[in-house]
């Protein structure tokens, strides 16, 4: 039986403030057309699950019956295992992710030992757990935290974002976590047309490679749109609290009120 639940409820969102889910996704949602191709390709992934349940698979297993089958229908072309060596330190994504077959054919001309610190046609990685592994074990060590090693190899690379079935963005300097994490394999039980069209969409090559060089890709364009929501959001909390731009302060809002229910008496004991 199928599922109307909304996208929001399979989703942990460390990533971006609410509006995200009633403005920023309707858009992208919206630009992106009618739900047929979606549709169909949803079709072929609920195929996919039903051959290959994932938590009766290891992670070779996951990667090859899964991930790897996800990802060409996300319009991904994946290398796996490819070892880069950056800053001396030796890393080996499991899957890094191209644009197009041209990125990925030009980077496979390079010698491998030439290539190892090229990260040039490179849009991101992929890392893959088992499906009954912890990906955000909040331990401090990469070895023992799938999440702090997705990060360490965006930092490494300079490369601001990766891709677990959590959207990780790595794109400012951040104290806190910033992920989105969906849950696709519920939305599959789920047989919810409408939240696979928003995962599909959302992952999809096309969100994350403009159209031109000289453009931005959707991906960039919603982090600063909702960057900016945040800062003028903070600006107008500050108005609130301090009064600015003739804004009155809380400050004298709740004295003016306090004053009031005293009877007006300025005698501090009434107050």
């Amino acid at each position: 039986m199928s599922s109307n639940k909304p996208f929001a409820s399979y989703v942990v969102n460390n990533l971006y403030d609410n509006n995200f889910f009633t403005e920023d996704l309707p858009g992208l949602l919206a630009d992106a057309g009618s739900a047929e191709e979606s549709d169909k390709w949803f079709r072929v992934v609920k195929r996919i699950f039903a051959d290959n349940p994932p938590l009766q698979l290891n992670e070779s297993q996951l990667e090859s019956g899964i991930i790897k089958p996800v990802l060409g229908v996300l319009g991904w072309f994946v290398l796996p295992q490819d070892t880069k060596v950056i800053q001396g330190k030796n890393i080996r994504p499991d899957w890094t992710l191209f644009a197009s077959k041209k990125d990925k054919d030009k980077y496979l001309s390079i010698p491998p030992h030439q290539r190892r610190d090229v990260v040039e046609g490179i849009i991101t990685f992929a890392e893959i757990k088992s499906a009954d592994k912890e990906l955000d074990t909040r331990k401090a060590s990469r070895k023992d935290n799938p999440y702090l090693q997705l990060v360490e190899y965006l930092l490494l690379t300079r490369i601001p974002f990766g891709v677990e079935w959590w959207l990780v963005d790595n794109e400012k300097i951040s104290a806190e976590k910033r992920f989105l994490r969906v849950d696709l394999a519920q939305i599959i039980a789920d047989d919810n047309a409408d939240a696979f069209r928003c995962f599909y969409y959302l992952f999809h090559r096309t969100t994350f490679v403009p159209n031109k060089p000289e453009e931005k890709s959707v991906f960039i364009t919603i982090s600063q749109t909702d960057a900016e929501r945040r800062n003028a959001s903070e600006e107008d909390l500050r108005k609130v609290i301090y009064g600015a731009d003739g804004t009155e302060s809380l400050f004298e809002v709740t004295g003016r009120a306090l004053f009031a229910a005293a009877g007006k008496k300025a005698d501090p004991a009434v107050l």
